[in-house]
């Protein structure tokens, strides 16, 4: 048996080590979800077990691991540091944060970690792999790149000793983000035109924050704001603001967290008000439902509910109000190319209308999105959509079908673990069987994004 299948096996065998009866049975539970890739499962169990008081001193180092599989490298971190208080699993667990502080780019911190676990002779294989990793880093910022595994304990048969008691404060902390942006878009979409090409070019600014406050063991206060602001406008009419076309919106709402078997539901409601040119828009009452469960190793299914219940701010926009609904799934997977989505979305609108123009389509949209690591701590996200769009007649030689293709490219460097640059390419061509609605667009932006937990 190679090292490497070696490794994969002690990181299951570790598993059964040091449980004991108090709740045997969640703990199976979280074994048996691990095992077959349902590392969601595999958290809520081996809490569950901890929570009822389960003494183990591999549950931290479980918890940890099924983290790491989610790629929760915070919530893993802690975990593995809780670990590390158990001498047992403290060579053990410096060596993988040394691999979530890598997973993090933070290259120095990994360093530190490998080091550490180099100079404890508890596991020699350990120890080695250890040392090849620190001499790996010395030369290059990129991971040994035949090491990509979770190492565990060789012994698993050794006795266990009550492990420290995973805090809530870090599962459950407020976190969020923001990103600024500067670009250049060759056909301005008209927002109460259904994202019409208005024909007329400008560059604009952009900033996007969110933060979640948690509140309890399942609520979260969630809020966002967006704005898109255009420096100058070519091409537009005589006369006109170029902020005409400046948007903007700010939402705050409440979200649940659920289990439900092998299911995670997502119920949440968020109030939007948003802004045209400077004016009031629209208000928005959205409800959304989702549930998603993991599908085998590496494999998620996630179904999506939206109504949306929308009010104009302006009586110029009375045409657009009422109501759209949503119904979404998604399935996400790896591929040897790198993390797939595939996603499909049937759309329905009833709106007030014009009586000469419908603004309420059925839409079917199509996407599939992958994302890969390109090299050092460069990534790219490719995205494909294709939507189509069918408007009712509002009377005879008015009706109105749309099929838009949308082509999106996104490629980030990662500064280090809460701050990345990047440059993001737009390319949208819509083919309507009414002249007015055919257009095509391209829109490029420099972006810089932080996130803060």
């Amino acid at each position: 048996m190679s090292f490497r299948h070696l490794l994969v096996f002690l990181s299951i065998a570790v598993l059964h080590a040091g449980y004991v009866q108090a709740d045997q049975s969640a703990f199976n539970k979280g074994i048996d979800s691990f095992r077959k890739g349902n590392y969601d499962d595999a958290v809520f169990h081996f809490k569950k077990a901890k929570a009822s008081g389960a003494k183990s001193g591999n549950i931290s180092y479980n918890l940890a691991v099924s983290y790491f599989k989610l790629e929760q490298y915070d919530l893993a971190k802690q975990a593995f540091l809780d670990a590390a208080k158990n001498g047992k699993y403290r060579q053990l667990a410096h060596y993988n944060l040394g691999l979530v502080a890598d997973k993090q780019s933070n290259r120095n911190e990994a360093i530190t970690w490998f080091t550490k676990a180099a100079s404890k002779s508890d596991n020699k294989k350990i120890a080695e792999l250890a040392k090849n990793k620190v001499t790996a880093m010395g030369t290059t910022d990129n991971a040994a790149p035949n090491e990509r595994l979770l190492a565990a304990r060789e012994d698993s048969r050794q006795g266990s000793k009550t492990a420290p008691r995973l805090k809530t404060k870090a599962q459950r902390k407020v976190n969020g983000g923001l990103t600024l942006g500067i670009g250049f878009d060759d056909n301005i979409s008209l927002e109460a035109q259904e994202g019409q090409g208005s024909g007329y070019e400008g560059s604009y600014g952009e900033v996007f924050g969110y933060i979640n406050v948690p509140v309890g063991d399942i609520f979260t206060i969630i809020g966002s704001t967006y704005t898109q602001d255009y420096f100058s406008v070519d091409g537009a009419p005589a006369g006109q603001d170029d902020a005409v076309d400046d948007f903007s919106n700010v939402s705050v709402g409440v979200r649940a967290r659920l289990k439900a078997s092998a299911w995670t539901l997502t119920p949440s409601i968020e109030f939007v008000d948003s802004y045209l040119g400077g004016s009031g828009y629209q208000d928005i009452w959205d409800y959304k439902f989702m549930a998603s469960r993991a599908l085998g190793k590496g494999n998620r299914l996630s179904f999506r509910y939206r109504f949306s219940d929308i009010e104009s701010e302006d009586n110029q926009f009375d045409y657009l109000e009422g109501d759209r609904q949503q119904y979404r799934t998604s399935f996400y997977t790896k591929t040897p190319f790198g993390r797939l989505r595939l996603r499909y979305q049937f759309e329905t609108n009833d709106r007030q209308d014009l009586s000469t123009s419908n603004f309420s389509p059925d839409r079917h949209s199509f996407r599939a999105r992958i994302k890969r690591p390109l090299f050092g701590r460069w990534s790219m996200a490719t995205e494909l959509e294709f939507r189509t769009s069918e408007y009712e007649a509002i009377a005879v030689g008015t009706t109105r079908d749309d099929d838009r293709f949308r082509f999106r490219l996104d490629i980030d460097r990662k500064m280090n673990k809460k701050w990345k640059m990047g440059v993001l390419y737009v390319y949208t061509d819509n083919d309507s069987n009414q002249n007015t609605f055919d257009y095509t667009k391209n829109d490029i932006q420099l972006y810089s994004s932080w996130r803060f937990y």
